[in-house]
């Protein structure tokens, strides 16, 4: 089994399961951070800010390729007969045809509903996308307009018609359902910010209620946006960087750790030269 890894240089890298400590493959696909990756009927799909991709899952081979120049394409959820991409510009999930033919865009409401959509002012930061059963929780960084305070998740039908919000977690990335749970990773940039957060960071998992507890904590210095998980071994895969100011991300090293199913930490590895990682996906 490999494990593919999105840096915020805009590589993807190919790691052995079993081998962490230096990747065997890697190849540049775009001058932008990657920021989602899931592998489907043999074909990886890839979401960078500008920019989603089609690739081959052994040489990297882009087959299709979408562009948009005032998106901010975050991360991505694949499904049966359509593609899925949170753009956090414009508080939206995108869809698309597996072909990347653009098919609509749903709004999401901002949270002052009755005022436009502006970026940093009337937003919710848009960045993820899951599915549970008829449902899909959509990743809400920000649940008021205020940066660095808590997160939330809004929950929709199928069509994205909002059922209700929930708040959950701070700075969230990369929601999951994972059995019958919920998990997410929380960043904390109280080392860069001023938060009125927790200055805490790690994964969290959610229970029913949609109460969340951080079940694994790790240093606040490293700043999670994305995690897989192996089914045949276990083991939970977080990807981060350096917790950093925007413009100095690419500079960050990269984190992989790796826990069992019980939470603790079995594997860290720290790489340099790579810049910080953003996304993952086992295949």
């Amino acid at each position: 089994m490999r494990l593919i890894i999105g840096t915020t240089l805009g590589e993807l890298l190919d790691f052995d399961l079993n081998n962490l400590s230096c990747p065997n493959n890697q190849k540049k696909l775009t001058n932008k951070g990657i920021l989602g990756i899931q592998f489907i009927d043999n074909m990886l799909y890839v979401s960078s800010n500008k920019e989603i991709l089609v690739c081959d899952p052994i040489r990297f081979s882009v087959r299709h390729s979408y562009k948009n120049r005032h998106a901010e394409y975050h991360d991505l959820l694949v499904e049966k007969n359509r593609l899925l991409v949170a753009n956090t510009a414009n508080n939206s999930v995108e869809e698309f045809t597996r072909r990347l033919g653009r098919v609509r865009i749903h709004k999401i409401d901002p949270p002052s509903p009755n005022r436009p959509i502006i970026k940093k002012l009337n937003y919710n930061h848009i960045n993820s996308i899951c599915r549970n059963d008829d449902e899909y929780y959509v990743g809400l960084n920000w649940l008021t307009q205020k940066q660095y305070g808590p997160s939330g998740v809004c929950i929709t039908d199928l069509e994205f018609n909002e059922k209700r919000r929930v708040e959950v977690g701070w700075e969230i990335h990369c929601p999951r359902i994972i059995g019958e749970s919920l998990y997410l990773v929380c960043g904390s940039s109280a080392g860069i910010k001023t938060v009125r957060h927790p200055p805490e960071a790690g994964l969290m998992r959610v229970n029913g209620d949609f109460a969340g507890k951080l079940i694994y904590k790790h240093h606040p210095n490293i700043f999670c946006k994305n995690f897989t998980y192996s089914a045949n071994k276990n083991n939970f895969y977080l990807m981060g960087s350096d917790s950093a100011l925007r413009g100095n991300r690419g500079l960050s090293d990269g984190h992989i750790i790796v826990l069992n199913k019980n939470y603790d930490k079995i594997f860290y590895s720290r790489l340099k030269g790579h810049g910080g990682f953003t996304s993952c996906e086992i295949v």
